[in-house]
């Protein structure tokens, strides 16, 4: 039956995989010990050397190695995903790294997900969680080493405190029969099951050496991937609640369900080695056997129900997909900006947030295609627009540019192919009913003509009766007639509106094509390439053409998609030297971005490859180039100024996530503030200059605006950075726990922080107090 097949074909699993033991298990001791901190690509790429080198060394190990295939429990990782864990393989060999380890973990997790995973983990347990500002928090880690409590420490900087190195290097000692472990001056008696975690919210931190001995290092930054499977469960959930319910309980079951088989196989094999003899001859074994093979086929049947209806399922949510992918891209792209200042630093749940946001404004319609590009053009502007308060003007378009590469750079086309086909099919699906409409309108028609021609060559008609039914059903076809015209032009309106569908679909997905670019061709774009020394061919027009310029034009040579180009004197560069006075009207141009280039090159390059060349030639308008660039990839509103928006700002904080203001030297936002205040039924407002002292005085007024309900203003928080962690603390406990109980909070209490900052450069920003 089934239960043989499956058997055999682990036991055949079994003899291969016994083969490779040695070198599968040498591999993994490497990655738990060296791999952890490092990014998804670079483990891939390091333990793709290491089966090259064992294979070189005759150790044997599998030529496709996998962490998560050799030491990966299916049901447990499973159980991880249903916990919080990512769904994503990177995440899983976290888990499994977590899970094999001897050292006590220390997650890399600026975006929360270790965070969450270890509290939905250990929250059975009873976790405790501590911060190392915490006045008590010593004394909490020596309650739960002694009670066996898992305990996370969260938020740690770049260092640890001296005294949890014991805990850390796990210095336990017996002492008077009891384990026991030394902790800062006391010695604390040793629990067994309590398990440390420690989290980070730092995105690159640069931890010492002897910390990194000390601890597990594991890298939780949010992969694209998982992301994308993440946002993808949110969109499902707004839009399809049925099938995200229907999908989430088939996960339960079937982590139930192969649970419960992997304890029945535990259960025979252990039946199976205990027993001696004639295994036969044992009864209690025989009727273990007989027990566990009729339960097992029971879950294998209703696995392989479950299995199917999550693949219908999953077919359904697939065509949700090309959004969370978007979305996955605007979160890196947002998370890319942190390269260029570290104020620039966002969480994953405010961008959550506002992607739900996003999908409750969006414009509604039944149809799914047309739904999802609504999302995706009301979501792509909203977050444009939310992380543009908090930029400076002067990046802003790079902003821009970002996203617009970024979301051409992902597009394959063949997406866009295949979508246009659907709405092919679709249309023409479409067009073949409403033409059987119009048929069926001319049989009819045709039928009531019959009957006519009938009713006229009835040789014994003349009575009244009969002239009262031919005029009925002359009367029937006149209606008909007018009723089938109209239904004629409503199809053909129909068919036209199909029509234009397609040639929308078409011209999108042409356009699509048009603007897709080469990650080569932008990178040379932002670098002008690597200058290797003096120039192989000389400068044709020395007397206005740079040697650097020139050195550019014959880097971008290098590039497939430039040197593909020709003109009838060859590529460009030869073109150049053919006659360089062609070109000398683009470099004079007061606007060289708009001028077009020299025949035949405006129409062979590209919109990015003809940057490239004015990057050479005008390197003084690249950036009006890119702001054209922008507004044909995006649209206009990308790069007209956005007007700040006080009223837009509050209402995208709320209680536990408050306005900070970055300003500039001089100015100040509190006429602004309390003129909004007053608009806003005349709202109480509370501020506090803080300085030496005035922290406690700002604690006590935020617990009673959480009370009452008004709002309070924190102003230079510039001179009271040590107060921020603090604050930060009353934000993620006290606020957002309380915002929960809305008795017991004013949904109208906000907190406003406003911090100077001595900068050149103009702006103002908004943060979300992460």
């Amino acid at each position: 039956g089934g239960e043989k097949v499956r058997w055999t074909a682990a036991a055949k699993k079994l003899v291969i995989d016994y083969d490779a033991l040695t070198g599968d298990i040498l591999l993994s001791s490497g990655c738990i010990s060296y791999l952890g901190a490092f990014t998804a690509t670079y483990r891939e790429e390091t333990t793709a050397r290491w089966v090259q080198l064992a294979e070189a060394g005759g150790i044997p190990c599998d030529p496709k190695y996998a962490l998560v295939n050799v030491l990966g429990d299916q049901v447990k990782i499973r159980q991880w995903n249903i916990q919080g864990l990512p769904k994503d393989n990177f995440s899983a060999e976290n888990g499994v790294m977590l899970d094999f380890g001897r050292r006590w973990p220390l997650f890399i997790d600026p975006q929360g997900q270790a965070n969450k995973w270890i509290r939905s983990m250990e929250e059975e347990r009873g976790l405790i969680s501590i911060k190392l500002s915490d006045a008590d928090y010593m004394r909490t880690l020596e309650n739960a080493l002694q009670f066996g409590k898992p305990v996370l420490l969260e938020n740690v900087g770049e260092s640890l405190d001296a005294s949890l190195e014991p805990l850390l290097l796990k210095q336990t000692f017996k002492q008077g029969g009891a384990l026991c472990i030394k902790l800062g001056d006391a010695t604390v008696e040793y629990n067994k099951e309590f398990s440390f975690y420690i989290t980070t919210k730092m995105r690159n931190p640069h931890y010492a050496p002897e910390l990194c001995t000390k601890v597990s290092l594991l890298n939780m930054m949010i992969t694209p991937d998982g992301l994308e499977d993440q946002l993808l469960g949110v969109i499902v959930g707004k839009e399809r609640p049925d099938l995200a319910e229907e999908k989430n309980q088939l996960i339960i079951a079937g982590a139930a369900n192969k649970k419960q088989l992997k304890e029945i196989e535990d259960q025979i094999l252990k039946v199976l080695s205990s027993s001696e003899g004639n295994i036969l001859e044992d009864e209690g074994a025989v009727k273990i056997l007989s027990a566990s093979k009729v339960l097992s086929d029971e879950i294998s049947e209703k696995q392989k129900v479950a299995d199917e209806t999550e693949a219908a399922i999953d077919e359904t949510r697939a065509g949700y997909r090309p959004l969370a992918k978007h979305s996955s891209i605007m979160f890196f792209c947002v998370v890319d900006l942190a390269n260029i200042g570290d104020m620039y630093q966002y969480s994953l749940q405010w961008f959550t947030d506002l992607f739900i946001r996003g999908i409750d404004d969006a414009e509604l319609s039944v149809d799914v295609p047309t739904r999802l590009k609504n999302i995706t053009s009301h979501f792509t502007f909203f977050l444009y627009v939310n992380v543009c308060r908090s930029l400076f003007e002067k990046d802003k378009l790079l902003y821009a540019f970002l996203i617009a590469t970024k979301i051409l750079l992902a597009d394959d086309g063949g997406a866009g192919a295949e979508e246009v086909e659907k709405v092919r099919a679709k249309v023409a699906e479409e067009e073949a009913a409403a033409r059987e409409k119009i048929r069926l309108g001319e049989e009819a028609l045709d039928k009531l003509r019959d009957a006519i021609a009938a009713e006229r060559a009835n040789p014994e008609g003349g009575s009244d009766d009969e002239g009262e039914r031919l005029r009925e059903l002359e009367e029937e076809l006149e209606e008909d007639k007018k009723a089938h015209k109209d239904v004629v032009a409503a199809v053909e309106e129909e068919v036209d509106a199909m029509r234009r569908r397609v040639a929308v679909a078409e011209e999108d997905h042409a356009k699509r094509e048009a603007m897709k670019i080469d990650g080569g061709e932008l990178r040379f774009f932002l670098t002008g390439g690597i200058s290797t020394g003096e120039n192989a061919i000389t400068n044709p027009a020395p007397e206005w053409l740079s040697d650097k310029a020139w050195g550019e034009l014959l880097r971008s040579r290098d590039l497939p998609g430039m040197r593909a180009k020709n003109g009838p004197k060859g590529d460009l560069v030869a073109d150049v030297i053919a006659d360089p006075s062609r070109w000398k009207v683009l470099y004079d141009s007061t606007e060289p971005q708009s001028v077009a280039f020299p025949e035949p090159w405006h129409e062979q390059l590209a919109q990015l490859q003809r940057m490239i060349v004015l990057r050479a030639f005008r390197p003084d308008k690249v950036v009006p180039a890119i702001t054209d660039y922008v507004s044909d990839v995006m649209g206009r509103r990308y790069v007209e100024p956005l007007p700040f928006d006080l009223g837009a700002c509050f209402e995208d904080s709320s209680p536990g996530v408050p306005l900070v203001f970055v300003l500039s030297a001089g100015s100040d936002p509190m006429a602004n503030l309390l003129t909004f205040a007053a608009s806003r039924n005349n709202t109480r407002v509370e501020a506090v200059s803080l300085g030496q002292g005035q922290g406690p005085t700002a604690i006590r007024l935020i617990e009673q605006a959480m009370r009452e309900g008004f709002w309070v203003i924190l102003q230079n928080c510039h001179l009271a950075a040590s107060f921020m962690a603090e604050l930060e603390q009353v934000c993620e406990i006290k606020i957002k726990q309380k915002v929960k109980k809305l008795s017991e909070v004013d949904p109208e209490a906000a907190a406003a922080a406003d911090a100077e900052e001595d900068s050149e450069s103009e702006g103002d920003g908004e943060g979300d107090g992460e």
